[in-house]
């Protein structure tokens, strides 16, 4: 029970930095000038894993579900930014860091988060 709050509390802390990069972003405190659909994205992302994580707090089965879906849309989008960034020529030393952290978030939900010792602990 104490990895569910553990990740519960890492989930949220995650959609926490996309909310405040977000609003970094819609007020221009940030060093490039982000279009709305990237602010609108973060803010989204942002949202949406912190409810997941308040949901994996609560140790909630549509929480486990949807962090499981999250974790592989978010590697799958943090990859393609990547090769953008590459594409495109930017540095990719963010992307890079990106794709490796929700990487180890991926692995650990779908490692962890499907065995039937920790799928009991979820309503």
């Amino acid at each position: 029970m104490r990895f569910i709050r553990v990740l519960g509390a890492i989930v949220s802390f995650y959609g926490l930095t996309y909310i405040v990069y977000g609003l970094e972003q819609s007020l221009g405190m940030v060093e490039y000038r982000a279009n709305a659909y990237i602010i609108e994205l973060n803010l989204s992302i942002g949202v949406i894993t912190f409810v997941i994580g308040i949901g994996l707090l609560l140790a909630k089965e549509w929480a486990r579900n949807a962090w499981l879906v999250a974790t592989t849309v978010l590697l799958a989008q943090h990859i393609y930014f990547l090769g953008m960034a590459i594409v495109d020529r930017l540095s990719p030393t963010g992307q890079i860091l990106n794709v490796i952290l929700i990487t180890f978030l991926f692995l650990i939900a779908w490692l962890k988060l499907t065995t039937s010792s920790v799928k009991q602990h979820f309503q």
